[in-house]
């Protein structure tokens, strides 16, 4: 019952233009794979994963913050209920893209763009909840965003031993590349219970009593 209510407040939290702006921008380049060549196609669902990220960030915008500390629900639950109710508009986006590019590319492997998806999406929360603890901006989606972007930029750019996008699909390359990625995705997660860890639970008070 108690989940119910958190999911039902942060659907209604999240329906909004932070959240639905990124949503409609991502269908843009879903729309393009008609008119470009299929060399494009996997820069494009990179482009719509990076784009649904930014709902995602900007799901944890929480305009009444200072409000909610004080209600009866625990940091993680909140916002990790606003995180899941944007990604019941971005999980359709994303798998639109992925049956595009599959059209175009059938060679594209759905497996491992799960993982290369889930991390994105994860390291864009984490990112997100930096930018929250920081700072008591109720829109910490504003510094976010672009930090997300910039990481992904600078990922392109890493050396052929070290890739992590756009690696060759067979051989120890890919294999490595998906390593990596898991890798990642474990990292984000850890670093993300941290920052989920409301300041006032008992086990944490008494670590910090110490």
């Amino acid at each position: 019952m108690e989940t119910g209510v958190v999911l039902g407040a942060s659907l209604r939290g999240v329906r909004g233009a932070r959240v639905g702006v990124p949503v409609v921008a991502a269908l843009v380049p879903v729309a393009s794979t008609f008119v470009v060549t299929e060399s494009y196609d996997s820069q494009m669902l990179l482009a719509v994963t990076v784009i649904l990220g930014f709902a995602l960030q900007a799901a944890v915008d929480d305009p009444e913050r200072s409000i909610l500390a004080a209600a009866p629900y625990a940091l993680a639950s909140r916002t990790l209920g606003r995180v899941a109710a944007a990604s019941s508009f971005t999980l359709p986006v994303w798998l639109l893209a992925v049956a595009v590019t599959r059209w175009h590319l059938a060679t594209m492997p759905f497996t491992a763009l799960v993982v290369q998806t889930a991390t994105l999406w994860l390291v864009a929360v984490v990112v997100a909840m930096s930018a929250w603890r920081v700072s008591t901006s109720p829109n910490p989606s504003y510094v976010a965003t672009p930090v997300l972007l910039a990481m992904v930029l600078l990922a392109t750019l890493l050396p052929p031993q070290w890739r992590m996008f756009d690696a060759q699909q067979w051989g120890p390359p890919w294999i490595a590349a998906q390593l990596r990625w898991c890798a990642v995705l474990t990292l984000a997660a850890g670093l993300l219970a941290l920052l989920l860890a409301d300041p006032m639970t008992p086990g944490r008070a008494r670590s910090e009593g110490r």
